[in-house]
């Protein structure tokens, strides 16, 4: 099985990786892949990419990352991959979408704007959440933390919409057949406005979830396998 692995760093939550002088932030959450030109070299290949998406470039990406970042590597390109999380070893591996299947728990997944999308539960239904490599929180909206203890303020970024500070909330969610324990924001009314865009309740899925397993992400097929972590049936 061709494997490309690369060691990572977590910053803010986020995988950031090097490769041939660039600077990575690989970010399933982002449609679109933003970089400091209009062409990126990256496994064999050059990609036609964007320099700015709005507001957001890479110098203000840096910024809100406190440290120097290149390219924010998105789903246009990524999804031709099968994608690897192993954050408990600091790496990710890239493979050819037509590798052989990896063995696992498989998680269904839909997609909405390329980005993709798997059902969690983390109160009394399953809602849908953008799985978002990105995102040093989760995200949900506010009536389903309003019964929880709060632990109190923290900031966060968004490459739309930049620096926000918002009350985090610890919430047991369960995904497949696994429980675990994620902190959940309230999002900001910007990104409210996308996820309306999906019909019904929503949220976001981010750092927690990376950080307890080892997964694969499969655009192609549409399904997430989890490798390892931990299991609460």
């Amino acid at each position: 099985m061709a494997i490309t692995k690369f060691s990572i760093e977590l910053i803010e939550g986020a995988p950031v990786f090097r490769d041939k002088g660039n600077i990575i932030l690989l970010d399933t959450g982002a449609p679109k892949t933003i970089h400091t030109s209009t062409e990126l070299f990256f496994l064999g290949k050059s990609f036609d990419v964007i320099t700015t998406y709005g507001p957001i470039n890479m110098q203000t990406i840096s910024g809100n990352m406190g440290t120097p970042i290149t390219t924010l590597l998105g789903m246009d390109i990524i999804k031709d991959y099968k994608i690897i999380f192993d954050y408990k070893n600091l790496e990710i591996s890239l493979l050819t979408a037509d590798e052989e299947d990896v063995q696992g728990e498989e998680i269904p997944m839909t997609e909405h704007l390329g980005i993709p999308v798997i059902d969690v539960l983390p109160i009394d239904k399953y809602i849908p959440m953008f799985l978002d490599s990105g995102a040093h929180l989760s995200y949900i909206k506010s009536d389903h933390t309003q019964d929880h203890k709060n632990f109190g303020q923290t900031e966060d970024f968004h490459p739309t919409i930049g620096k926000f500070t918002t009350t985090k909330f610890l919430i047991s969610s369960r995904v497949g057949e696994h429980y675990i324990e994620v902190f959940y924001g309230n999002l900001p009314s910007q990104l409210v406005s996308f996820l309306s865009l999906i019909k019904g309740d929503n949220g976001i899925l981010g750092y927690d979830f990376f950080a307890k397993f080892k997964i694969c992400l499969d655009m192609k097929k549409m399904k997430l396998t989890i490798l390892e972590g931990p299991h609460y049936y």
